[in-house]
């Protein structure tokens, strides 16, 4: 998942350089490297917890 994480952040920072400013196309990929990074958050915060992958969590 870091992997993805890593090259999600890397199309933002393109979207972001094409204008060197906020665009369409960097707020399309900033909102889905968000809901990856949260997904992440998730999941580590259950795994630390020893909670099953459908508990709730603060990043939910």
């Amino acid at each position: 998942m870091n992997n993805a994480i890593e090259a999600q952040a890397r199309k933002v920072r393109a979207a972001y350089a094409a204008t060197d400013s906020v665009n369409p196309e960097y707020e399309r990929e900033f909102d889905i490297l968000s809901d990856m990074r949260r997904a992440k958050m998730a999941q580590e915060f259950r795994a630390e917890r020893g909670l099953p992958p459908t508990a709730a969590t603060p990043y939910d």
